[in-house]
């Protein structure tokens, strides 16, 4: 398992065992994303401080540091066969990095603000960005030129996710809706309205069919891909979901809340809320499932990653050694986990938030997430 925290580190875990095997140091600020290369043998975590770092999963020994973007890097991205990283940034632009090579990047420019959700199509020729201007932008790995900009949403596009087939993308958005479109054609299939508040995930199960979208307004929503009919509300969280995880066989879909602390497990089919997890202290800001659907792990700002038992909910390990954890990434094989963190930094109040369209619950959020991304002064 890989985590990434706010003491700017990122550290490795054995699943098993609950062991710390590597703590990768080097970033000189908040760690935002982690992605790890399919064949399990290299972590790339992408900074507040600009950079993005390759390390070695084997010896944790950093091997190389792309710079080159202007303000916090908050998005990333591997090709499927662990050639190329794809970097999004609050300096309104995405960067495409050879991995063997550490090669200087092409530049995708367009965006008239933040990068907020990157995403690689399947076959690796696509790339989909998602962005504070409210649009998407679709872009040809190989030519890097950008083929299809898509317009609708009237708000932050917080969240991408692409079909296992690479033919549609959904994306979440601060307007409240999700919407559907045609990879190839641009066109918008479908809007998914429901949701009272901002869109903060977005997730499709494995066989494509369903959307599972977590919002704000304190709900989880699952929706039929095809017809955009909405099936199901999950209602189960008091404050604002910020992570959504399903497990392999798409049955089970595990969320975290914003105040609250806790991680909830709920069957996908039923709408029965399986389990839930509450000895974390703090708020949990990552969840991810293991590859074979056994385990659930947390990371918390109470500086700790837990480790759950899915079918039983028992809590397996505490995994300590952090300060405010922001991301975590479990291997294909179950084998181990990374985590990547921050060292804390002040919170600025801001002002004339509800001109940004928020209602009162999400503004706290969108507080933390603004100066997160360095963007406090676009506000």
């Amino acid at each position: 398992m890989v985590s990434g925290s706010w003491d700017n580190t990122l550290k490795v875990w054995d699943l098993a065992t609950g062991v710390e095997l590597a703590t990768l140091t080097g970033h000189t600020d908040r760690i935002f994303a982690v992605a790890l290369t399919t064949d399990n043998t290299k972590v790339v975590s992408g900074s507040s401080d600009q950079t993005l770092k390759v390390w070695d999963l084997a010896t944790g020994v950093e091997l190389a540091t792309f710079s080159g973007h202007t303000n916090a890097v908050s998005a990333v991205a591997l090709t499927p066969d662990g050639t190329k990283v794809v970097s999004g940034s609050s300096d309104n632009t995405l960067k495409v990095w050879d991995l063997p090579t550490a090669k200087e990047p092409a530049t995708l420019t367009g965006h008239s603000s933040g990068v907020r959700a990157v995403a690689v199509t399947p076959d690796g020729t696509k790339v989909v960005s998602g962005s504070g201007d409210s649009t998407l932008k679709v872009w040809d790995l190989a030519t890097r030129v950008e083929l299809a900009t898509l317009t609708g949403h009237t708000n932050i596009v917080q969240a991408v996710a692409l079909t296992p087939d690479g033919t549609k993308v959904v994306s979440g958005s601060s307007d409240s809706t999700l919407k559907v479109w045609d990879l190839a054609t641009g066109k918008q299939l479908a809007t998914l309205t429901g949701h009272t508040d901002l869109v903060t995930a977005v997730a499709l199960t494995p066989d494509g069919t369903k959307v599972v979208s977590g919002s704000s307004d304190n709900t989880l929503k699952v929706w039929d891909l095809a017809t955009g009919v909405e099936l199901a509300t999950f209602s189960g969280h008091r404050s604002e979901i910020l992570a959504v995880a399903l497990t392999p066989d798409g049955t089970k879909v595990s969320i975290s809340s914003f105040f609250y602390k806790d991680v909830k497990v709920w069957d996908l089919a039923t709408g029965v809320e399986l389990a839930t997890f509450t000895r974390h202290t703090h708020l949990v800001k990552a969840v991810a499932i293991s590859p074979d659907g056994t385990k659930v792990v947390s990371g918390s700002w109470d500086k700790t990653l837990k480790i759950w038992d899915l079918a039983t909910a028992k809590e397996l390990a505490t995994l300590s050694g952090h300060t405010k954890v922001t991301a975590v990434a479990i291997a294909p094989d179950s084998s181990f986990v990374v985590s990547g963190s921050w060292q804390g930094k002040r919170i600025l109040f801001l002002k004339r938030l509800q001109d940004k369209g928020l209602s009162i619950p999400s503004i706290y959020t969108y507080i933390i997430r603004e100066c997160l991304l360095g963007k406090a002064s676009r506000i």
